[in-house]
Parts: C-alpha cells; sequence; structure tokens
C-alpha cells in the first residue's frame, strides 16, 4: 500500500562549502536568492506565429518558459535535488509544475499540475500535454486535489501548519507515499512555473512554499513593450521578464549563471529547443 514517493538517485557527496550552506539556513524562505531576467521576446513570438501557419499549433510564454526550464535543467541538473536529513539527493526525473488560478475573480483558488520528464518532450507534445491536464482539471474540478483542499477547509487554521510539515516530512523526508494520505503523488515536480503575465503582472518574487520542497520558482511577466538596448541604441521592443526565487542551500549564483547561458541562448534561438 505504500511506496517510493519520488525517484531519487543516492545521496550524492557534498562539499564542505554546500554543507555549511545546507546549515546556514532554515527550510526556505530565509534562504532564498531572488533574481531577474528580462529577455527580447521578438524571437519567440516569431517561433510561435511560424508554428501556428505550420501546422495551427496555439503556443504561448508558458508553454516555451516550461521546456526552456526543462531542457536546461537536464543540461544543468543542480538545482534538480531535494534535501533529506542534511543531505542531497539529486531527482532522477524533470519535472516541472505548472501553477494555475482556477478562480479567475478572486484568485483563491489556486491549483496546478506536474509534467513528467519534460525534458523528453518536445514544444507540440509539451504544448498538447499542457493543455490536456488544464482541460482535465477543470472538467473534473480538480480531483486531484480536491481531497486535501476540503480537508483543509474543515480544518482549523493553527492546525494547518502542523499538518503540512508532517505531509511533507512523510513525503520528501521519509520519501513516502500511499493514496491512503490523500494527496496525489509527487505533486510539486522539479520547479514550479507561475504565469502572472496572464493575469495582467509585470514581475515578482514568488516564495517557494516550504511543504512543496521545490528548490525553485519562476514567476513569468506579461509581454510588453519596454525600453531595451540593442547594438548600443536604446528602443521600445517586446520583452519579458522571468523572475527566479531559488534555494541557496541547493545552488549558488555561480550555478544560476551556468543555467541562465543556456535559458538566455534558447530565448534567442528558439529552434535550439530541439537540439538540447
Amino acid at each position: 500500500m505504500f511506496e517510493t514517493h519520488i525517484p531519487l538517485k543516492k545521496a550524492q557527496k557534498m562539499s564542505a562549502w554546500r554543507k555549511i550552506s545546507l546549515g546556514s539556513w532554515r527550510p526556505t524562505g530565509d534562504s532564498s536568492i531572488h533574481t531577474m531576467l528580462e529577455l527580447d521576446a521578438r524571437p519567440m513570438l516569431s517561433f510561435f506565429k511560424a508554428h501556428k501557419e505550420k501546422n495551427g499549433l496555439n503556443l504561448n510564454e508558458t508553454h516555451f518558459a516550461g521546456l526552456v526550464m526543462a531542457r536546461t535543467i537536464a543540461k544543468h541538473s543542480y538545482i534538480n535535488k531535494i534535501i533529506r536529513f542534511g543531505k542531497l539527493y539529486q531527482r532522477k526525473n524533470v519535472d516541472i509544475f505548472f501553477h494555475m488560478a482556477l478562480d479567475k475573480i478572486t484568485g483563491e483558488d489556486l491549483t496546478g499540475f506536474v509534467i513528467r520528464k519534460a525534458d523528453q518532450h518536445n514544444i507540440q507534445t509539451l504544448s498538447a500535454e499542457f493543455k490536456r491536464q488544464m482541460k482535465t482539471i477543470i472538467e473534473t474540478d480538480d480531483k486531484e486535489f480536491k481531497k486535501i483542499k476540503t480537508l483543509f477547509r474543515l480544518l482549523p487554521g493553527f492546525l494547518a501548519r502542523p499538518l503540512l510539515d508532517l505531509t511533507a516530512l512523510i513525503f520528501y523526508n521519509f520519501n513516502i507515499w500511499s493514496p491512503l494520505l490523500g494527496a496525489p503523488k509527487d505533486p510539486f515536480g522539479s520547479i514550479q512555473i507561475s504565469s502572472i503575465g496572464s493575469i495582467g503582472g509585470d514581475n515578482a518574487f514568488v516564495p517557494i512554499a516550504p511543504y512543496t520542497r521545490i528548490p525553485m520558482v519562476l514567476a513569468l511577466g506579461n509581454i510588453k513593450k519596454r525600453p531595451f538596448v540593442i547594438d548600443g541604441t536604446v528602443e521600445a521592443i517586446p520583452t519579458i521578464k522571468l523572475c527566479f526565487t531559488f534555494d541557496h542551500r541547493i545552488m549558488d549564483g555561480f550555478h544560476f549563471i551556468k543555467m541562465q547561458e543556456i535559458i538566455k541562448d534558447l530565448y534567442a534561438n528558439p529552434e535550439g529547443l530541439e537540439e538540447y
């Protein structure tokens, strides 16, 4: 009845600095690093237009960011880890969690879904899986998270944190899952993507919810014309802001800079998505 919650590799050997980093901060919160990339959106928009004309595929910036991050993590997997009892464990798969709001009026009913092994998709299959899962959530009234939401509606507020902490302990520290626990298996994946641009947001640094045990959140802002320097000249072009929050216990700025090289390259050359 009980089974492994997340496919993990063996605990990795850590440098002295990584042990210091793990011991320096409490779980996600004061260990967060925030950084932002503002990128030229024109190559991405041209990529969308080409796919629309060629095969009728309607792509958006969330699909694109999902595949970009999946390719990036597959290439540089520093961030694709969880912490268990003071040790770092590498995830075997690259799974991307997409955050969404079911209630578009008050924004109170939040949910999401995971695309498993996202790095093994291409833009067509990832887009199709994204749309399929969104449709399923809407048609089934968020069946996957419905039980846990109902429980928390009935639960006294002061018990919410202890229950979340206990659930995280079982799921992530002990790496145990059972359908009896009432929550979907590995519900938050490797990293989270929140499209704040879809509700008109320009930029925001989204906090990492401690119970998710994810090491990174990417918030995608809206696409609009902004001043941008091109070949020494300031022009008004469509840009997009990518706001990252990541866990400093797992990854340093040095590692993020290596990751951002791929992110920048893929936004500048979207056709390269198939090459990584």
